[in-house]
């Protein structure tokens, strides 16, 4: 590492940066960016079904979500106040009988021994409506009376408490008793029989209360035997019962001795896990449930019948089963989780079950008398495992898969916890497989040893009374030096550097170390940095005097892996939160984040200056804190897309190893999130937003203001469809200055069918989209749809020095055809414009724009097809289309550009699809121009953003060229295009209708498979969830 007075630099802040206290929440007012993907990002701690068709869940990040099973979807995020570090968790949630009121405990505040209220939501309403006082310490278990008169809340200090639940859903305190010598985990209430509830915590205690007339009273104290913890509590619906699971700690379970001179015969395998029975008043029933799996969560169906369980402890086992009740008898077994399980539920009517995989954050929806799973809620991102650098240190490789312990890990992977399998070019912006992008640059990760739970070689199990958990861990050897971790008895962990390190702890409780690695330095001066991270750790140390460092803040959840540059003075951490962090380990800055969902995804700098994919900036968003008392503010990432969508400052944080400086570099200015928030609207009318007016007629009317002075209302847009309502006469302009509110309204003649209203809010710097209208008109009238293509082809240019294509003109003349003869069963007419070589010269292609605005109605779909070349004038800033009578000494005169096809295609009523295939190999041959490396992304974030309603596919993603195929007699991608477009793309589950979401997917598929990953495409669509119908399928039943 190229890093002058490293160990100085660090060591020094070491003495200045020791931080270990909580730190405050964002105050309020100040934005904080949040990521915003579909489903959680940190540890989902609890889960319920509100009814038969409805799951909730808690997560450590923040939300409570609400679940559509039966379509697989969310349907509402709940927020709360959020802050630094832990601030902001949900743990436990509790619901009414009734089912209206959701009340949720968790770390509501900044400081753990702080007032920790008790968030109470109107699920009707969707507000927050009540937030009670009492706790002071985080909230972890709540349980509501079935007769909805009690709650009875736990916290992490032990203390349970007593409420009275009021009819409007808030607590009157009644009492509250020190119940446990630790945190309480879990609550339950008797279903029937007398007032009776139990309490379980971290001091393996089961204490059973009556609450018998309101008067809250102590009764016994139990314990599950043989285990050394008790995590879940489950009420008998129709019995006075409770069915309790804990599980045996590995290392508690010691090896049988076998006598010298006998075989030992046959040795049963000890149970991990039990589930036990006591009554109501604390008395233990004999049966019990044993599991070669620790058990983490348990849940009675609605009759009573049976029981359902979640195992995971030790977390290398992962399953679920579904028992018999009273007999005990294992019925179903699921096998589908990655991790441990640590909630289950059951749906009122028995019919489905509900489990959370702690490894990737989802929901696992399974049918309970099949075991089959039905629908998986949650994110693609996945959890962070294994972390590295590419060998020139520009690259950020990663790995989302963690080898179980008795998988191993290979040598040649270079890292703790399993396979890299993508990366991330930070010069570039672009995201790829890890296996081709490392082929010829290995991996720099000096973390060669895998921190599994189970004993290294040196360690096996012996006929002996020594805890085989009890030792060496793990070992990183770097530069002469090695590391070491011993475990004692208690789950304590110590950390040594040898030789001459002094033994150190992170000092955090139960912490678990999931990673280390020392920090080079290039003379070796004044001490011995090294990185850990683990549960509760993301910290330098000095290895020497085990003194902790600077302490690195961001992660939400907890950290897996770290890894440090061999170019730069960085260090790369990988976390349970989904997201990869950069740090500058001289400074302790966080550089920047990143966000990886499926094919998408987001990297931003604490500014919130960022760069995505086409979708990506969906996946991070900003909130404003309100207080304690009130919902936050939400703004989606792609409302502030005008403003910091800033590619060129994330590419230059790898170089200047400063947020700041990157700025600059970029030719920007610092930007205070707070100064360029998105304006305030609001719907006047119609006040209901689902409309069937009998008439077709339609007034929609907002309310509409900024929020900052300087930063005024520009305009007010009416879109239907995600397009601009009757094209350019949408747009009402707004004179006024400052934060004065402004009314407008729309009298519409509605068209037929079923149709989506919205206004957008605009300012120089943001935007903001009132709620939705939808509106349904004569939906049984046949509509008179139409089509309308504009295929751009040019195999030959006017300009000898242009390297000729072969089959662009081809490509265009086929695209109509096609779609006029496919397209016909669904649209009343497709009307086509070809335009190719000579044809498609710059009056034409322009022509043919203005032909799609004056021809297109609000109702109409149009595709437009671009095949040809593309290059970028640096001397005129950006990037052009080339008509076949360009010049390339004059390409800014006889070029199009991009700005001009943009403001062209705002202009076009309707929903609009457009493919772009122009990044072709060897563009321009002469005159310096080269093809476009960037068309791809800014034009997709551009047109998506700024025009809502248009869809656009590219043929590459920026970083690979457009190529043809004579065996084919087409390009690639229109070759794939077409056999889409006849039907290949239609799945049909539901229909034989080929829409733009199918054809899409199937672009996205088909192509990088049909070119071995040569070209990859790159597509983008708007926010407007209606498919566009394009052709029918009509291949034989």
């Amino acid at each position: 590492m190229n890093v002058t007075d490293f160990a100085a630099r660090t060591l020094l802040a070491m003495a200045v940066t020791i931080l270990t206290g909580i730190s405050a929440p964002a105050q309020d007012g100040q934005p904080t960016l949040v990521l915003n993907s579909i489903g959680h990002t940190a540890y989902i701690r609890d889960v319920l079904f509100a009814d038969d068709q409805t799951v909730i869940s808690t997560s450590y990040d923040g939300t409570v979500r609400e679940w559509d099973v039966t379509q697989g979807r969310l349907a509402h995020i709940y927020r709360g106040e959020l802050g630094d570090q832990n601030f902001g968790e949900v743990h436990g949630a509790a619901l009414t009988p009734d089912g209206r009121f959701l009340l949720t405990g968790g770390w509501f505040h900044p400081d753990e021994n702080g007032t920790h209220p008790i968030r109470i939501y109107d699920r009707t309403t969707k507000q927050l409506v009540h937030v009670v006082q009492g706790h002071r310490g985080p909230v972890r278990a709540l349980a509501v009376s079935p007769d909805g008169r009690f709650v009875a809340t736990g916290d992490y200090h032990g203390l349970v408490y007593l409420w009275s639940l009021q009819p409007d859903g808030s607590l009157s305190q009644i009492n509250g008793f020190q119940g446990h010598n630790e945190r309480v985990t879990r609550i339950a209430f008797a279903q029937v029989g007398p007032p009776r509830l139990v309490s379980i915590g971290y001091d393996k205690l089961i204490r059973f209360w009556s609450y018998d007339g309101g008067q809250f009273q102590f009764l016994s104290t139990g314990e599950l035997p043989g285990m050394d913890n008790v995590w879940w509590v489950a009420p008998h619906p129709s019995k006075p019962l409770f069915a309790i699971g804990g599980n045996m700690n590995p290392g508690s379970i010691k090896p049988t001795v076998v006598a010298p001179g006998t075989t030992g015969g046959s040795v049963p395998s000890p149970s991990l896990g039990r589930v036990g029975f006591f009554t109501a008043d604390g008395q233990q029933l004999t049966d019990t449930i044993d599991l070669h799996e620790g058990v983490g969560t348990i849940a009675f169906s609605g009759d009573g019948l049976r029981l359902a369980i979640g195992t995971g402890y030790p977390a290398s086992t992962s399953s679920a089963y579904i028992y018999s009740w009273p007999s005990m008898q294992r019925l179903q077994h699921y096998r589908k989780h990655e991790r441990t399980i640590v909630a289950i539920a059951v749906s009122p009517d028995g019919r489905r079950v509900a489990s959370i995989d702690a490894g990737n954050q989802q929901v696992h929806v399974w049918d309970a008398n099949s075991a089959q799973p039905l629908t998986i809620l949650g994110s693609l991102a996945k959890s962070i495992w294994s972390t590295a650098f590419s060998a020139d240190g520009k690259k950020l490789l990663w790995g989302s898969h963690l080898h179980r312990p008795n998988e191993g890990v290979p040598d040649h992977e270079l890292n703790t916890r399993g396979k890299l399998e993508w990366s991330f070019d930070l010069e570039t912006l672009t995201l790829r497989s890890a296996a081709p992008a490392v082929g010829d640059q290995e991996a720099f990760n000096p973390n060669n040893i895998n921190f599994g739970a189970q004993p290294t070689p040196s360690t096996e199990i012996e006929s002996t009374e020594h805890d085989p958990f009890e030792g060496q861990r793990g070992m990183l050897q770097h530069g002469g030096r090695q590391l070491t971790i011993t475990r004692d008895a208690q789950g304590r962990e110590t950390v040594t550097a040898l030789p001459g390190g002094r033994p150190f702890t992170t000092g955090r409780e139960r912490d678990k170390i999931n990673g280390m690695t020392f920090l080079p330095s290039e003379d070796g001066r004044g001490g011995l940095p090294i990185f850990v991270v683990g549960s509760h750790t993301c910290q330098i140390y000095d290895g020497l005097t085990g003194q902790p460092g600077i302490e690195f803040r961001g992660h939400r959840d907890q950290v897996n892996a770290v890894a440090p540059s061999p170019s730069h003075p960085y260090a790369l951490t990988g976390g349970a939160d989904k997201t990869l962090r950069l740090w500058n380990v001289r400074t302790g800055e966080h550089l920047l984040s990143l966000f990886v969902e499926g094919d998408d995804w987001v990297t931003w700098a604490p500014t919130g200056h960022y760069a995505s994919s086409p979708r990506g900036e969906r996946l991070i968003g900003w909130q404003i804190n309100k207080g304690p008392n009130q919902l936050p503010d939400f703004f989606d990432g792609t409302q502030f897309h005008e403003t910091l969508y800033r590619p060129d400052v994330i590419r230059a944080i790898l170089g200047q190893g400063n947020v700041t400086a990157a700025i600059t570099a970029g030719g920007g200015q610092q930007v205070t999130v707070q100064k360029v928030l998105p304006p305030v609207v609001e719907l006047l009318s119609p006040t209901d937003l689902n409309v069937r007016p009998a008439d077709g007629k339609l007034q929609i009317s907002v309310q509409a203001q900024s929020r900052q002075e300087d930063n005024p209302l520009v305009s007010l847009t009416l879109y239907m469809n995600g397009r601009p309502f009757e094209g350019r006469n949408s747009r009402r302009r707004i004179t006024t200055t400052g934060t004065d509110p402004v009314t407008e309204t729309w009298d519409i003649d509605v068209p037929p069918g079923e149709n989506a209203f919205t206004v957008r809010a605009a300012t120089n710097s943001s935007h903001t989209d009132s709620p939705v209208v939808n509106v349904v008109y004569q939906v049984d009238v046949q509509t008179d749809r139409k089509l309308f293509v504009l295929s751009i082809g040019i195999t030959e240019y006017a300009d000898a020095t242009i390297d000729r294509l072969y089959y662009a003109h081809s490509d265009a003349e086929q695209l109509s055809s096609t779609l006029a003869e496919y397209g016909r069963p669904v649209f009343r007419e497709v009307v086509t414009r070809p335009l190719t070589n000579a044809q498609a010269n710059k009056s034409a292609i322009l022509d043919g724009l203005k032909w799609l605005r004056d021809e297109m109605t609000d109702n109409d779909i149009g595709v437009v097809l671009y095949s040809g070349h593309g290059a970028v004038d640096d001397s005129f800033g950006g990037f052009f289309f080339l008509p076949s009578d360009v010049d390339d000494e004059k390409i800014a005169d006889r070029g199009i550009s991009a700005d001009l096809f943009k403001r062209a295609l705002a202009e076009i009523p309707g929903r609009l699809v457009v493919m772009l295939d122009a990044c072709h190999a060897g563009a321009v041959s002469a005159g310096g121009i080269m093809p476009s490396q960037e068309l791809n992304e800014d034009m997709i974030h551009s047109l998506t953003n700024e025009q809502p309603g248009i869809d656009v596919i590219c043929s590459t993603d920026g970083q690979s060229v457009s190529e043809e195929s004579h065996e084919l007699a087409h390009g690639y991608f229109s070759h794939v295009v077409l056999e889409g477009l006849k039907g290949q793309a239609n799945d049909r589950r539901f229909d034989t209708i080929v829409t733009n979401l199918e054809l899409e997917s199937y672009i996205n598929n088909s192509l990088t498979q049909l070119t071995g990953g040569r070209q990859v495409p790159q597509s983008g669509s708007s926010n407007v969830s209606k498919a566009i119908p394009l052709t029918q399928d009509r291949k034989e039943e």
